[in-house]
């Protein structure tokens, strides 16, 4: 009877004890995951991934993304397998063909099942090449678009207007630049055609990114002050306030967004970089000469700047020097694409008489032009194995608007004024 009676209390203890401490135990759930944006690198790959922003309390088995030619693809069928853990993922998708409609979301798995993000809607059109052309007629400056060689006017009534810089979301053409509005130079954007001013104030905008329904832009206030604007909002980055500083360059990676110019102290030129607002290392050899930063790329991490120093061609890495030209009398680099492995500049080299435009992969230069001609490379977009650059060659009298496709040659200006395809983007 007495052993009875303390097989009772036993097992209550241990019943109790396993109800405690289940109530301590964490609810497993499924993880929660968010699919980020498709980008198309070649006529057959695209890149996107996701955001874990909740493991659902237990450890990620697997996280990738899903496709599938019918909505709503599942692990089961195509998938990528990209690592566990919290955070962004970054994943490839290759082996599309063209004129197909793709449904593409992210998903991660634990030990409660497999959750799905959002899903996006891909169609796998051919490239279109879309270049911002900018031309001058003496009296004021004329920005287009080209799509596919088909010209769209910026410009509204008699305002002068300088486009600089190119961005395409899907169907969706964002282009940055300035206007002269009652002769008051004023920061830009075009959605579409459709202009909508930065501020009322002098303002200049250099640059423009698009991350998911963000749009960013980057260049200056009261030509002294760098900033930043979010969907028209300017944020003001620190600069010493005797100097002049501006924004050439911005990207958004993985909701940080970084910026590229440099600050003028009345003596030198050095190149800058800011990351959320907050100034981060300076760049290499940056301070005891002249130096600017262009363009700005952000790759799997790792932070690409492209420009000038030391009157040449520039590029870093992290802050540190990856390539410097060594050959020629000068040298600028005035953007990057940065794609897998290799890091795509362009701009022009001088080689004693006149500048010859130029492409560089991995800090090896290829020449556009032959040198007889005053030549720049302005803009440089990687897609798959086609290297497309805009730019401008003098015609001897007038430049002449350019863009090169594997170093060969279309006009797109007919050279009775001056003309520069300043920035390219291919989608």
């Amino acid at each position: 009877m007495k052993t009875f009676y303390y097989s009772i209390i036993l097992s209550f203890f241990l019943f109790s004890c396993k109800k405690d401490g289940d109530a301590n135990r964490p609810t497993v759930a499924l993880p929660i995951v968010i699919t980020t944006d498709i980008t198309p690198i070649s006529s057959t790959t695209i890149t996107t991934g996701g955001k874990i922003t909740d493991e659902g309390n237990s450890p990620l088995t697997e996280r990738g993304v899903c496709w599938s030619t019918s909505p709503n693809p599942v692990v089961s069928g195509n998938h990528t397998a990209d690592g566990n853990g919290s955070g962004y993922f970054k994943s490839v998708i290759s082996g599309l063909t063209q004129m197909s409609t793709y449904y593409v979301r992210a998903y991660a798995t634990n030990i409660a099942g497999t959750a799905y993000g959002n899903e996006l809607i891909y169609t796998n059109l051919p490239a279109n090449v879309y270049v911002v052309c900018v031309e001058y007629d003496g009296v004021k400056y004329t920005s287009k678009v080209l799509k596919n060689g088909v010209a769209s006017i910026l410009n509204s009534g008699s305002n002068s207007a300088t486009a600089r810089s190119i961005f395409v979301k899907e169907t969706d053409v964002y282009v940055a630049g300035d206007q002269s509005i009652n002769n008051v130079r004023t920061g830009t954007v075009w959605k579409n055609g459709i202009a909508t001013t930065l501020s009322s104030d002098v303002s200049s905008a250099n640059s423009i990114f698009v991350s998911g329904t963000d749009v960013y832009v980057g260049g200056s206030k009261d030509m002294l002050k760098p900033a930043v604007w979010k969907n028209g909002l300017i944020t003001i980055l620190p600069y010493n306030n005797f100097n002049t500083s501006l924004v050439r360059s911005i990207y958004v990676s993985n909701e940080v967004v970084y910026a590229a110019g440099d600050e003028y102290d009345g003596s030198f030129a050095k190149a800058k970089v800011w990351q959320n607002a907050s100034a981060t290392n300076t760049l290499e050899g940056t301070y005891t000469n002249n130096s600017v930063a262009n363009s700005i790329v952000v790759s799997d991490g790792a932070v690409y700047v492209a420009g000038q120093n030391y009157g040449r061609q520039y590029t870093w890495k992290n802050g540190v020097t990856i390539y410097l030209l060594t050959s020629g009398t000068s040298s600028i680099a005035y953007s990057a694409f940065v794609i897998g492995a290799d890091i795509y500049t362009a701009g022009y080299e001088y080689n004693g008489i006149i500048n010859v435009a130029t492409v560089w992969k991995n800090g090896v230069a290829t020449y556009l032009t032959d040198g007889t001609r005053d030549a720049i490379a302005s803009s440089v977009y990687v897609y798959g194995t086609d290297v497309y650059v805009s730019g401008s060659e003098s015609n001897g009298t007038k430049y002449v608007a350019k863009v090169w496709k594997n170093g060969v040659a279309t006009s797109l200006s007919d050279g009775t004024n001056d003309g520069n395809g300043i920035a390219i983007f291919i989608r």
